[in-house]
């Protein structure tokens, strides 16, 4: 039998996912060879001046690249720059400093401690990022007692970030305490997702009245706040269960909480909804779990159904579903009037007839009116192992 369950979205591709508050440099796309960059720093490294100077005039984009290497054979070079670079390339010394570790400690501390200060803000949001990785007394000093309470959001919320990644005691301790002293909403509800995330539960009472408010942003890091509180062992089992019913929660947030059985109880009470139709979105969460009932009724319910978007969302749930449930309708589908129908029930189809399931999508692919459902295809047909017969130009 071959599988298809990593065919089941065709044309739309879901991710959920929280991203670490991290910067980028612009640079430009065109990088002249490193080579003669490299030449250009050997010729003036006679003067640890003149080599500062060829930061400031030789483009700031061309010498990103070699930072690293710079950082590591001659920082006091960089040090001695830094006050005559531009802010992406003072962005880009920080950003360099986060995954560089430097044999002249002092000449690090003194370079992060510059860039900290910086009259720019987004210099000093790098320089945030960058401390993650520096546990000494100054590092924690210039993270909780500036940074931290920079008067710039971004500062703050990658300050938490580095902290949050710290995980010591003096972390949550400062966290802790800017989480308690913070007023506004949202820069506070970074600082409970981030103490949440190093294990710590005094923030759980205000993550669970964020996670039930109308408010995207405090909503957002509540629910990222309580999933590091699942990853690190402290909000799991009946705890879970106590603290957040999951009849309490709105469903996307119960499949976020809950990817178990935990949640199927609820979910099924909430596949018909008040106007007596199917949550598609309820439908795809349990036949992904091989839900008996909520596979058994995707045959009727696409037969029966005339919208058109619910119809193509049932026919990509056609491939999860064990073909015996849907034989009996297949040859129907797979004449459909709609090529997506068609498609997700030739790919069901491959679960017992894989020689004609490969020519219904053969003449799908050369049906197809558009690149993208071309390509869609032949990305559908490689992974069921499909050759795609293409006429040679010319």
């Amino acid at each position: 039998m071959i599988s298809s369950r990593f065919v089941v979205v065709v044309t739309i591709i879901f991710s959920i996912g929280l991203v670490p508050m991290a910067l980028q440099a612009q640079t430009s796309s065109a990088q002249p060879d490193p080579v003669n960059i490299e030449a250009q720093f050997a010729a003036k490294a006679e003067a640890a001046g003149q080599e500062a100077e060829a930061f400031h005039r030789n483009g700031d984009a061309a010498l990103v690249p070699l930072l690293p290497d710079r950082l590591r054979q001659n920082p006091q070079s960089i040090l001695q720059s830094v006050d005559q670079a531009s802010v992406p390339m003072r962005i880009a010394m920080a950003q360099a400093l986060g995954n560089t570790v430097l044999s002249q400690k002092g000449v690090e501390e003194s370079l992060l401690r510059r860039l900290g200060k910086d009259s720019d803000e987004m210099v000093r949001a790098a320089t945030a990022v960058a401390l993650h990785r520096v546990g000494d007394a100054w590092a924690m000093n210039l993270l909780t007692k500036e940074l931290l309470n920079d008067p710039h959001r971004q500062v703050q919320e990658n300050a938490a970030w580095a902290l949050m990644k710290h995980r010591t005691l003096a972390a949550r301790d400062a966290l802790w305490d800017a989480f308690t002293k913070e007023k506004g909403a949202p820069i506070k509800a970074t600082f409970a997702g981030s103490l949440a995330e190093t294990g710590d539960d005094r923030v759980l009472p205000y993550l669970l009245t964020s996670l039930h408010r109308d408010l995207p942003f405090e909503k957002g890091q509540a629910l990222r706040g309580i999933l590091g509180l699942q990853r690190e062992g402290v909000l799991v089992g009946e705890r879970l269960v106590s603290a957040l019913p999951p009849a309490s929660l709105d469903t996307l947030d119960l499949i976020r909480i809950y990817p178990g059985d935990v949640a199927i109880p609820t979910l099924r009470t909430r596949l018909i909804k008040e106007d007596g139709s199917t949550d598609l979105m309820v439908l795809g969460w349990l036949v992904d779990r091989n839900e008996s009932e909520a596979m058994a009724s995707i045959g009727p319910l696409l037969t029966i159904a005339t919208d058109a978007h619910q119809r193509r969302s049932l026919a990509q749930l056609l491939p999860l579903v064990p073909v015996d449930l849907i034989k009996a309708d297949l040859e129907t589908w797979i004449t459909d009037a709609d090529r997506s129908v068609r498609t997700s029930a030739a790919i069901a189809l491959a679960q017992v007839d894989a020689s004609r399931a490969a020519s219904i999508l053969r003449q799908e692919y050369e049906n197809a009116g558009s690149v993208m459902a071309k390509r869609t295809l032949e990305l559908i047909m490689a992974k069921l192992g499909f050759v795609i017969e293409k006429e040679e130009e010319g």
